[in-house]
């Protein structure tokens, strides 16, 4: 079987590219969608969200509910985003998706709400430090690196220490080729840029199939 250059988590269309399409229920309002898709409402959304948008998750049928957690950067009252968390965590048990968390200055909190939550956890847009990525790979969770993964040597030093079989390589929001993503990584972490798209095609298969 080919493998190919898995993109985690985008905003953009896939168009037919192997991945993840990020839909922020409640701002996002596609005319079609195309290959597979993650619907959640967003931790910045948390003030204004309304219990009807758990019906739009369960609509669109995605592949893993996010992205959604908590941003404690934001100025968005706390409160409201643990509830949405809750909310959706539940949601996600329910349908047995897996889920994409956004989580910023709030790893406490995150790890106390998903306790004991059975399916596969992707941290995407990781930058935390080796000891927290420790922590979280020890739950059994993914986590994901985009553009930021030359941003310091911490975060550089915490990607080389990622198992291959717990990683995802993502754009996010950027207009960067996923492909770029990978070859900057590889070179970080020292291996082949098709062995690591290897290994990460790989991870998609054994959580979302073909």
């Amino acid at each position: 079987m080919n493998s190919y250059w898995v993109d985690i988590h985008t905003h953009r269309p896939l168009d037919g590219r192997p991945g993840i399409r990020s839909l922020r229920i409640g701002t996002d309002f596609p005319d079609s969608t195309d290959g597979k898709i993650s619907a959640g409402i967003h931790p910045w959304d948390a003030e204004r969200a309304q219990r009807e948008w758990l019906d739009g998750i369960r609509e669109l049928q995605p592949a893993a509910v996010g992205e959604i957690g908590l941003d404690y950067a934001a100025d968005i009252d706390r409160e409201a985003q643990r509830t949405w968390l809750a909310c959706q965590r539940d949601l996600a048990a329910e349908l047995g998706l897996p889920l994409v968390v956004h989580c910023v200055r709030a790893y406490d909190d995150l790890k106390a709400m998903l306790n004991g939550f059975p399916l596969p956890v992707i941290v995407h847009g990781f930058t935390g430090s080796e000891q927290l990525a420790s922590q979280l790979l020890g739950r059994g969770w993914y986590l994901s690196f985009g553009k930021t993964v030359e941003r310091s040597p911490k975060t550089r030093r915490t990607l080389r220490s990622i198992p291959s079989d717990r990683l995802f390589l993502e754009t996010d929001m950027s207009g960067e080729e996923i492909e770029s993503v990978y070859r900057r990584a590889a070179d970080i972490r020292n291996e082949p840029a098709e062995s690591l798209r290897d290994a990460v095609h790989t991870n998609y298969l054994n959580l979302f199939g073909l």
